[in-house]
C-alpha cells in the first residue's frame, strides 16, 4: 500500500476527534466556529495517538487496506449521525438546519487549519530565514486592521437604546462617557437628566447597569416599557468603552464603583421627594452589568438594599445572586457565561448537561465564543420576556 496513505491509528483518531467535536454539545455553532472546534479536537486526538502508538505500524498490506476501509465507513457513519443531530439542535433554538454549504465551510476551515499548522512547522524548520516574510505579514496585518474602530466595539446610535425615544412615552436617560469627566460627575449628570425628563414622576425607576462597552439590552428595555407603559423610567451610565470580557478581567472595580455612584445619585434624588410621591426603584444588570450591580449591595442587610424595591439579573457570570428579598435571576439553560466553569475540565457540572472530562471544557470555550450568535432566549441572549420577572412592591 502507498506510503502516502495514513496510518490506521491516526485516521481512527481523526474520526474520533470529529465525533467529539459534535457531542457533547450545548450550543450549536456557525460553520466557521464549528470548523475551528473540529480542527482543534481532531488535531488533539491525532497528536495524542501519535504520542502513544508504537513506532512501527502493526498493520501492513491488505490488513491495513481493510482497516482503512473500516475507518472510512466509520467516518461516513459519523457524518450521517452528525447531520441530523446538529440540524435538530439548531432547529430547536430557531436556527436553520445544516446544509451542504454549511458542511463545506466546516471542511474548508479544517483544511485551512491543517495548512496553517504545516506552514508553521515549515517556518520553524527554516526559522533562520523565515523572519522576513513573517515581518511582511505582520506589517500588512497592522496596516489592514488599524483602520478599524479605536476601541474594537460598535458605537452606532442603535447600540445606545436609552438615547432613543420611547415609543410608549416612557422616560429614558443615559450618560455617555465624555473626555475628562470622572464617573461621579457622569452619575450626577445621568441623575439630573432623569429628573429633568420627569423620570421621578413615574411609578417605576429602573437603574440599568450596562456591559463593559456601555451596551444595555434593548429587548429588556422594550419588555419593561411593554409591561409598565409610560409609567417607567430607565436610567443608565457608561463606565467603560471596552468589550465586556476586558472590563470583567481587568476593570471590574471601575464598573462596580461607577454603578454605586449612579445608584447613590438616583436614590438621593428619590429621597428628596415626599414619601408618598417616591417611585419604586429597581436595578437591572445583564452579564458584567449583573456582576457590577450585585457588588454594590454586598448582602441583604446593607444600606442600598433598603433603598431598592427589587433587582433583576440576566446572564450573570457563574449564576451568582445576592440574596435580596425581591431578587430575580434569569438564565438560559444553554448560556455558557452562567453555567460554564473551570471545574468542567475534570468534574461534572452537577446538572443534566452532557459531560466528558476535558472535552466538555473545550466545548464550553467554543460556546463562550458563539454565545451571542444565537436567537434570543438561547445562549447569552435574553429577550423582552425577562422583564416580566422584575418584582414590584406593594
Amino acid at each position: 500500500m502507498s506510503d502516502l496513505a495514513p496510518r490506521v491509528s491516526g485516521a481512527s483518531a481523526a474520526v474520533a476527534g470529529f465525533a467529539v467535536s459534535i457531542a457533547p454539545g450545548h450550543l450549536p455553532h456557525g460553520p466557521v466556529l464549528q470548523g475551528g472546534l473540529t480542527a482543534v479536537l481532531v488535531g488533539a486526538s491525532v497528536l495524542l495517538v501519535r504520542a502513544l502508538r508504537p513506532g512501527t505500524a502493526r498493520l501492513v498490506a491488505r490488513g491495513r487496506s481493510w482497516a482503512l476501509v473500516g475507518v472510512l465507513a466509520m467516518a461516513l457513519a459519523t457524518l450521517g449521525w452528525a447531520q441530523p443531530a446538529l440540524s435538530s439542535r439548531r432547529l430547536a433554538i430557531g436556527l436553520p438546519p445544516t446544509d451542504l454549504t454549511w458542511w463545506a465551510t466546516v471542511g474548508a476551515v479544517v483544511g485551512a487549519a491543517c495548512l496553517a499548522v504545516r506552514s508553521l512547522r515549515w517556518g520553524w524548520s527554516r526559522r533562520g530565514t523565515a523572519w522576513r516574510p513573517a515581518a511582511v505579514i505582520a506589517i500588512a496585518s497592522t496596516a489592514v486592521f488599524s483602520g478599524g474602530p479605536v476601541h474594537g466595539v460598535a458605537t452606532a446610535p442603535e447600540d445606545r437604546v436609552l438615547l432613543q425615544s420611547s415609543p410608549v412615552g416612557a422616560v429614558r436617560a443615559y450618560a455617555e462617557m465624555r473626555e475628562g469627566e470622572v464617573p461621579g460627575d457622569r452619575a450626577e449628570r445621568a441623575a439630573d437628566d432623569l429628573v429633568q425628563a420627569g423620570g421621578l414622576e413615574r411609578e417605576h425607576v429602573v437603574i440599568a447597569v450596562p456591559t463593559g462597552s456601555g451596551w444595555i439590552n434593548p429587548q429588556v428595555v422594550a419588555g419593561l416599557e411593554e409591561r409598565f407603559g409610560s409609567q417607567v423610567a430607565t436610567v443608565g451610565m457608561q463606565y467603560d468603552d471596552a468589550p465586556s470580557w476586558v472590563s470583567y478581567l481587568v476593570r471590574r472595580e471601575d464598573a462596580v464603583g461607577a454603578t454605586a455612584q449612579l445608584f447613590d445619585a438616583v436614590t438621593e434624588r428619590v429621597r428628596e421627594l415626599p414619601a408618598a410621591q417616591r417611585p419604586q426603584v429597581h436595578v437591572h444588570g445583564e452579564s458584567l452589568g449583573a456582576t457590577a450591580g450585585q457588588a454594590i449591595f454586598g448582602g441583604p442587610g446593607t444600606r442600598r438594599a433598603g433603598e431598592v424595591c427589587s433587582v433583576l439579573w440576566t446572564g450573570t457570570p457563574g449564576g451568582h445572586r445576592v440574596g435580596l428579598p425581591r431578587e430575580a435571576a434569569v438564565a438560559n439553560d444553554d448560556d455558557p457565561v452562567v453555567h460554564a466553569a473551570p471545574r468542567d475540565l475534570l468534574l461534572p457540572p452537577g446538572d443534566d448537561r452532557p459531560w466528558v472530562p476535558v472535552v466538555s471544557a473545550i466545548h464550553d470555550a467554543a460556546d463562550l465564543l458563539g454565545s451571542l450568535d444565537v436567537p434570543d432566549g438561547s445562549g447569552h441572549r435574553y429577550g423582552s420576556g425577562a422583564a416580566d420577572r422584575l418584582a414590584t412592591c406593594p
